[in-house]
Formats: structure tokens, C-alpha cells, sequence
């Protein structure tokens, strides 16, 4: 789910070079429930896009509501630290507004290893695989000479 159609049209082809057949693909619109079904998802990954949010909290609440019974939600964001890339200082969340959210919108947290075991879930290294070259090919491309 992505505000702009550039960004979905780059997680589509990800996804196809990936071979990952059951990623779905919607526009959302800022301020607005997200056009998916509830309790249709057994995961939901957020990728440098909470920051941007008018009211992450309402953006949290209904990615809730689309997971199913004990999905999972893997959110990635900037660090709240100097960077030659990302956006400004002053909008990235640092670690205690991100444990507000968590706790006002009642996730639990747990690590990327999932059902205990010792290796990372599959589909959540691939969700931040596809997230993480997507902000790779975002930034080259807006480094570049115009």
C-alpha cells in the first residue's frame, strides 16, 4: 500500500523479480481507512512511511484491523540520528514516540525471529528486502543530475 503510484508500480516489479505471487498491492489516500479487507492479512510491513503520516496512531489502528488473529505487523523507520539520506531530522520518530504508538494501539512487540525459533521469519526478510531496494532505487534516482 503506497499514497503514490510510482512507489506501487516499483513494489510490483519487486515482487515479480522476487517471486513473491501472494503480495497484493492497493493505493491508499492520506487521512482515509486503508482499501483492504479486515482480518485479511497475515502480515503487514510498514517501510519509512509512519513518519509522514498525519495521525500514525488511526494509520496503526487500521493496519491492525487488517491483520488476522496473531498476525504480524514489521514496521521500519528512519533513525532519529544525522544522515546523508531520508528525510529531515525533525519529522523522523525516535524511540520513545514509536513506544507510545505501540503501546496506544496495543501491539506487542517481539522480535523479527518468528514463532521462536532461531532465523528470521522468510516473509519478513523479504518484505524488508523489497522495502529496503525500493528506498535504494529512490534515493539514486533522486541523486542524480537533472
Amino acid at each position: 500500500v503506497d499514497i503514490q503510484p510510482a512507489m506501487l508500480e516499483l513494489a510490483h516489479e519487486h515482487a515479480a523479480k522476487e517471486h513473491v505471487p501472494n503480495a497484493r498491492f492497493a493505493r491508499a489516500h492520506e487521512g482515509q481507512p486503508l482499501p483492504l479487507d479486515d482480518a485479511g492479512f497475515d502480515g503487514v510491513f510498514c517501510a519509512f512511511a509512519l513518519h509522514e503520516m498525519e495521525d500514525p496512531a488511526a494509520a496503526l489502528a487500521d493496519m491492525r484491523r487488517t491483520l488476522k488473529p496473531g498476525g504480524w505487523l514489521a514496521i521500519v523507520e528512519w533513525h532519529k540520528a544525522p544522515s546523508p539520506y531520508g528525510p529531515p531530522l525533525e519529522e523522523r520518530l525516535d524511540r520513545a514516540e514509536t513506544e507510545r504508538l505501540r503501546v496506544l494501539v496495543d501491539f506487542l512487540s517481539r522480535p523479527i525471529h518468528a514463532h521462536g525459533g532461531t532465523e528470521p521469519d522468510p516473509d519478513i526478510v523479504t518484505a524488508y528486502n523489497l522495502a529496503v531496494e525500493s528506498a535504494l532505487q529512490e534515493i539514486r534516482r533522486a541523486s542524480q543530475p537533472r
